[in-house]
C-alpha cells in the first residue's frame, strides 16, 4: 500500500514538470515563464534558410525561376544562387546577426554583413507574438513591420520553438513570403527556414 501511495505521489510530482516543457529540447523544469526566457538580447549563431522565387511576367507567363540556399554558422555565411539549370554561383561572407525581444512585444533586428569589399549595416524594427493560448506557447511568428524579410541570414516567419531555455532558443519553419512588384513583375518567393538557434548575449 505504501508503495502505491509513493508511485501516485512521484506521478504527482511529475505531471506539472512535464506540462512545462512545450518544446521537445525545452528545460525539464524551468522558474521562469516562456515570456521571460525569451525576452532580451539574442545573437543568430546558426541558421539555414532555403529560397525559390518565380518571377512571372503581366499575364502570369513565366519568366525565370532561381533557388537560393544559405548556410550560417559563428559569423561565416554561404550563399548558392541557381538560375535554372545553369551552374551554382558560391558567394561567402561574414555576418552579424542579432535580434532583441521586447516585452511588449516589439523587436529590433540589426544585422551587419560583410559581402564583397565592404560592410552592410541595416537594422529592422518588428514585432513577436505567440500563436497559441498561453498555456501552449510553442509556436511564434517573428516579422518585420513591414511585412519583408528582416535580414539574409534570418527571415523572421512562424516558427515553432524547438527549445527555449534562458541561454538558447532553437527554431524551426517553414514559412511562404509572397511580394508584389509594381507594374513591370511579379515575384513569388517560398522560403523554408529549416533550422536556426540563437544565444543570449551575455
Amino acid at each position: 500500500m505504501k508503495n502505491t501511495w509513493l508511485l501516485i505521489l512521484i506521478a504527482l510530482i511529475l505531471m506539472p514538470i512535464s506540462a512545462c516543457k512545450k518544446g521537445s529540447d525545452d528545460p525539464a523544469i524551468s522558474f521562469r515563464s516562456r515570456n521571460q526566457r525569451l525576452v532580451g538580447k539574442w545573437k543568430i549563431v546558426e541558421c539555414n534558410i532555403s529560397e525559390t522565387e518565380f518571377v512571372m511576367l503581366p499575364g502570369g507567363f513565366s519568366c525565370d525561376t532561381s533557388i537560393t540556399t544559405t548556410t550560417f554558422k559563428d559569423n561565416k555565411a554561404i550563399r548558392s544562387i541557381s538560375w535554372r539549370n545553369n551552374p551554382a554561383t558560391i558567394i561567402p561572407f561574414e555576418d552579424f546577426a542579432n535580434i532583441e525581444f521586447k516585452s511588449d512585444g516589439t523587436l529590433n533586428y540589426t544585422e551587419r554583413s560583410y559581402l564583397t569589399s565592404y560592410w552592410v549595416e541595416s537594422a529592422v524594427s518588428g514585432f513577436w507574438s505567440w500563436q497559441n493560448t498561453a498555456k501552449r506557447k510553442y509556436t511564434i511568428e517573428i516579422a518585420a513591420f513591414n511585412g519583408k524579410v528582416l535580414g539574409d541570414v534570418f527571415v523572421g516567419g512562424l516558427f515553432k520553438i524547438k527549445q527555449l531555455s534562458y541561454d538558447q532558443i532553437t527554431l524551426e519553419s517553414s514559412n511562404k513570403l509572397f511580394y508584389d512588384y509594381p507594374e513591370s513583375r511579379e515575384s513569388s518567393h517560398f522560403t523554408t527556414t529549416t533550422f536556426c538557434r540563437l544565444e543570449r548575449e551575455k
